[in-house]
């Protein structure tokens, strides 16, 4: 049976399905926010420091070189420090996502199976053996 409208994700088939279209809503909406904030700051950016805008681009007055160095310093180790935490997160919830998903259930029933060309072949856990 179809659905009315448009459905921006098919049919939930599991009960997998929940965490993993989270763990895309999220990322979509990370991508989007972060593309919206890089856009916006070339924008900005362009505008402000143009040629012919009467924006201060010498070096930074009232601040010594010491500081200057430092703010410097804690401004690359940002860059580099919450981007590394954001991308830890976003490993560890899907690699949580991929261990629950693939993790069976407590009631699982166990057979052996050996798949060959045009064939399959059962084996379950009592003895009794199936083909295709």
């Amino acid at each position: 049976m179809m659905e009315d409208g448009f459905s921006l994700f098919p049919a939930q088939a599991s009960t997998h399905a929940p965490r993993v279209d989270l763990l895309y809503a999220f990322l979509v909406a990370l991508f989007f926010l972060v593309q919206i904030v890089i856009a916006f700051l070339i924008v900005y950016f362009a505008v402000k420091y143009r040629r012919g805008s009467k924006a201060d681009r010498g070096p930074a007055k009232g601040v010594d070189r010491k500081t200057l160095h430092f703010r410097q310093q804690m401004m690359e180790a940002s860059w580099l420090i919450v981007p590394f935490f954001v991308f830890m997160g976003i490993f560890f919830w899907g690699a949580n996502v991929f261990f629950v998903s693939f993790r069976p259930p407590d009631n699982a029933f166990e057979v052996r199976v050996v798949g060959k060309q045009w064939m399959w072949k059962f084996q379950h856990p009592e003895g009794k053996r199936e083909i295709n």
